[in-house]
């Protein structure tokens, strides 16, 4: 599937941490996986800068085609993804977030990789 991406106005896709980028890009070494400072740097290359939150930084996205609202945002525990509680699913393991859902967050984050 082909995927298009836009930034969404601040917080507007919140919802639950659903993955980290380690666990979500295992292709990633150790360091770029749980660097908050090169998510952010790749994050903004794409949308500019970012919205703060309490403890770090937060995107909130739109993936264009399917209507998927997600959560790009780092802290205190690192990178991650966030967004509907929909989008769990506690048989899909060992992730626990739907496919669907796994699949569009790993495109956003190979893109996001590559360059701008």
């Amino acid at each position: 599937m082909n995927y298009k991406f836009e930034r969404l106005p601040a917080y507007s896709a919140g919802g639950t941490g659903l993955i980290s980028r380690r666990h979500l890009n295992p292709s990633l070494d150790f360091a770029t996986a749980f660097s908050i400072e090169h998510f952010r740097d790749k994050l903004r290359e794409r949308f500019g800068e970012p919205d703060k939150s309490d403890d770090g930084f937060s995107y909130s996205i739109l993936e264009v085609n399917t209507g998927i609202r997600f959560e790009a945002y780092a802290g205190g525990s690192g990178p991650k993804y966030g967004g509907s509680v929909a989008f769990m699913d506690e048989q899909n393991k060992p992730h626990y977030i739907r496919h669907d859902i796994y699949e569009m967050l790993y495109a956003f984050d190979v893109w996001i990789e590559n360059e701008a």
